[in-house]
């Protein structure tokens, strides 16, 4: 599931997430869904998800959004649009130079 892959990314050492997912936690999915417990029944997939990947690295950026990959505002185009005007624009990261 997408949350044993966002836990193995986190411990790889990624710092920087988007997480897109429109579902709730429900209790027949908590043996499956990495970090949920049965108080999380009914809260949003993405937000038990950054708290695990928060748990594993607090200074990860994480950039968690309730809505559908294809939902015009809440879904991807969306998130990154309201990125882009947020910081001026969305680029990718800088490499490291080594001496």
């Amino acid at each position: 599931t997408g949350s044993v892959v966002a836990q193995q990314l986190a411990h790889l050492g990624v710092a920087d997430f988007v997480l897109i997912d429109p579902d709730v936690v429900e209790a027949t999915n908590l043996n499956r869904l990495v970090g949920a417990v049965a108080s999380d029944v009914g809260a949003p997939k993405v937000q038990v998800a950054s708290r695990q990947i928060l748990a594993i690295n607090p200074a990860a950026n994480v950039l968690a959004i309730e809505g559908d990959i294809v939902d015009g505002q809440h879904g991807l185009l969306g998130a990154l649009a309201e990125e882009a005007a947020r910081t001026g624009g969305v680029g990718l990261p800088q490499p490291a130079h080594t001496q």
